[in-house]
């Protein structure tokens, strides 16, 4: 949570900023917290930070987030079940079975993926492109 506060901190009002990125969150909320309270609190905290972020500068924020298979092989959000509903638009990326160089994106309007569409995209050495 300090970590996001000190980058918070640093962005200059003078400046226009369109999107923020926060990779690998969860990697600091995973492991070698023995209680789970703080660790909730601590996330609250980030989620506070960030959502005040978003006002503040009018901007979006995509946070890079692990998913785990969850019951019925449903993906779940490894940070839990209270950051699942922070989000309010995912994106999912995964490789084509079968294929080398060609993934397949899935983006969800909500976390229960009530509104939900796929596209297929190639990456090469020309950039990404559309496979149809």
């Amino acid at each position: 949570s300090s970590g996001i506060n000190a980058e918070y901190g640093q962005l200059r009002q003078d400046c226009c900023y369109g999107v923020v990125i926060v990779d690998s969150l969860a990697t600091h909320f995973r492991h070698e917290f023995d209680d789970m309270r703080k660790r909730t609190h601590l996330l609250a905290g980030v989620t506070n930070t960030i959502l005040a972020l978003c006002v503040k500068y009018n901007v979006s924020v995509v946070t890079v987030n692990h998913v785990r298979s969850g019951m019925a092989g449903r993906l779940q959000p490894c940070l839990g079940e209270s950051w699942s509903h922070t989000a309010d638009v995912r994106l999912f990326l995964r490789k084509q079975p079968g294929t080398e160089n060609t993934y397949v994106a899935t983006l969800m309007k909500d976390s229960d993926g009530g509104m939900e569409g796929s596209a297929s995209f190639r990456v090469s050495s020309l950039g990404i492109r559309d496979c149809y």
